[in-house]
């Protein structure tokens, strides 16, 4: 087995608002990335979730050699991440009763379906070859951010994780199209909806189908429950536990406060759905899509509002072209 390597690439910055950090992957093959966050209580006493923690960072994105490996919010690489790696995605929420406390949220950004896989991973590349480049927002004050890389010595992943995000409008209900441009196989996808099914008893993913080359494949109809029993059995790792609450009516009074009624785990988390094919991390469990075929899903949808579409690709970095 190769060595591990560890390393801290960005020690506990401070970012400004509305600007980007550039950092430098490699030289080492990698697993994996953690992008960590600091953040100081806000105020004594006030709550401050997992979205707070993660929210004011508009985009992830990941390139080696020209080509986008990773490319999302981060909110929504805090969810995928650790899904993908069959974990629930790491807050630690501390005490909530003065501004010195501080929380801790970790973004990981796999480059495989297995943390340390012999098989899987972002392979070695030359210098300026791969950088990792984090967009902000308004950065909360207090906030800290710091940056690992995690992978081994002397090692030659076959294959790397690819997971960009496809943006759709769906603005009218029935049948729509969304064209995929797949550069892999497909391990599976990650769907996000503006309008999940519990909203309203109606869905933008009412019913999903997977289209190559004009055929159905292997999502040949599914529903929006349909989609979520796929996802227990294959990518359920306990979103819910990411936090909960509890609310206490104060009042002399008692009453039934409405809001006990309902569940009180982080509901943000029920607008993504996952399939995910290779639930036992076999890649032969994939959708192998020949070059140049038409990829796409077709969504009938009883709803309308954003779509966003996350392929899970297996992909197969190229080499490096040389000068001349």
């Amino acid at each position: 087995m190769p060595e591990p390597v560890m390393q801290r690439l960005v020690h506990r910055i401070t970012p400004s608002n509305n600007s980007a950090v550039e950092v430098e992957l490699g030289p080492f093959p990698l697993s994996f990335l953690s992008i960590d966050i600091i953040r100081t209580q806000p105020a004594a006493n006030s709550n401050l979730t997992a979205l707070d923690m993660v929210s004011f960072i508009n985009r992830v994105h990941v390139h080696a050699r020209g080509i986008s490996l990773w490319d999302m919010t981060g909110e929504e690489a805090f969810i995928i991440g650790q899904t993908l790696l069959t974990k629930t995605p790491p807050f630690k929420k501390t005490q909530l009763g003065a501004t010195t406390y501080r929380h801790i949220a970790n973004i990981i950004v796999p480059f495989s379906r297995q943390p340390m896989s012999p098989v899987s991973g972002l392979p070695a590349v030359g210098r300026g070859e791969a950088i990792l480049r984090l967009e902000f927002g308004t950065v909360p004050s207090g906030t800290l951010i710091s940056v690992h890389a995690f992978g081994w010595r002397e090692h030659k992943p076959e294959w790397t994780l690819r997971c960009v995000r496809v943006s759709a409008n769906i603005s009218a209900t029935g049948d729509n199209d969304i064209p995929l441009a797949i550069a892999g196989s497909i391990l599976g996808f990650v769907f996000e909806e503006s309008a999940p099914f519990w909203n309203s008893g109606t869905a933008i993913l009412d019913n999903v189908r997977l289209l190559v080359g004009g055929v159905e494949d292997t999502l040949n109809s599914l529903n929006f429950e349909g989609l979520k029993a796929l996802q227990a059995v294959t990518a359920d790792y306990l979103l819910d536990d990411i936090e909960h609450s509890h609310i206490e009516n104060t009042s002399g009074a008692y009453t039934q406060n409405a809001s006990t009624l309902t569940e009180q785990h982080n509901q943000y988390t029920h607008k993504y759905t996952f399939v995910l094919l290779d639930e036992l991390f076999d890649p032969d469990a994939m959708v192998t899509i020949p070059p140049g075929v038409d990829v796409r899903l077709r969504v009938n949808a009883s709803a309308t509002g954003a779509l966003y579409v996350f392929p899970v690709e297996l992909f197969i970095l190229p080499e490096r072209r040389e000068a001349g």
